[in-house]
C-alpha cells in the first residue's frame, strides 16, 4: 500500500511536473521573445552609455590637454621665476662681497688718513716755505730792481741835466758867434 501510495504520489508528481513543462514550453517563446527585447535594450543602453563614456573621456581628454598646457606655462613661469631669484641671489651675494671689499678698502683708507693728512700737511707746510722763500726773494729782487731803477733814474736826470747844460752852452755860443 506504502509503496503504491508512493508510486501515486510519484506519477501525480510526474504529470505536475509534465503540465508545469508544458505551460514552461508554451511561455518559453514569450520568455525568449521578453529576454531578446530585454537584452537588445540592455545592448542600447549599453551602447548609449558607452557612447556617451567616450564622449565624457573625449572632454576629460581635453580638459587634460588645457590643465597640462597649464601646468607647462606655470612651470615655466616657475622655473623664470626661480632662475630669476637665483640670479637676483647671485646678484645679491656679489652685491654684499663688493661692500665687504669697500669696508675693508674704507678701512684701510681710514687708516692710512691720519698718515697721508700728515704727508698733505708736510707738503703744504714745505711749499708754504718754498712760497714765502721765493716772495722774499722776489722782494728781494723787487728792491734791487727799485734801487737800480732809482740809481739810473738820478744817471738819468743828471745826464738830462748835462745835456740841457750843454744845449744852453750851445746855444750861447751860437748867440755869441
Amino acid at each position: 500500500e506504502e509503496t503504491e501510495a508512493e508510486k501515486a504520489r510519484l506519477l501525480a508528481e510526474k504529470a505536475r511536473l509534465q503540465v508545469e513543462a508544458f505551460e514552461a514550453a508554451k511561455k518559453a517563446p514569450i520568455i525568449e521573445a521578453k529576454l531578446k527585447e530585454e537584452m537588445k535594450r540592455k545592448l542600447e543602453e549599453k551602447e548609449t552609455e558607452k557612447e556617451r563614456l567616450l564622449a565624457d573621456a573625449h572632454k576629460i581628454q581635453e580638459i587634460y590637454e588645457i590643465k597640462k598646457k597649464e601646468l607647462d606655462e606655470s612651470s615655466q613661469v616657475i622655473n623664470a621665476t626661480k632662475r630669476k631669484l637665483e640670479e637676483t641671489e647671485a646678484e645679491k651675494a656679489r652685491l654684499l662681497a663688493e661692500k665687504a671689499r669697500l669696508q675693508v678698502e674704507a678701512f684701510e683708507a681710514a687708516k692710512k688718513a691720519p698718515i697721508i693728512e700728515a704727508k698733505l700737511k708736510e707738503e703744504m707746510k714745505r711749499k708754504l716755505e718754498e712760497k714765502e722763500t721765493e716772495k722774499e726773494r722776489l722782494l728781494a729782487d723787487a728792491h734791487k730792481i727799485q734801487e737800480i731803477y732809482e740809481i739810473k733814474k738820478k744817471e738819468l736826470d743828471e745826464s738830462s741835466q748835462v745835456i740841457n747844460a750843454t744845449k744852453r752852452k750851445l746855444e750861447e755860443t751860437e748867440a755869441e758867434k
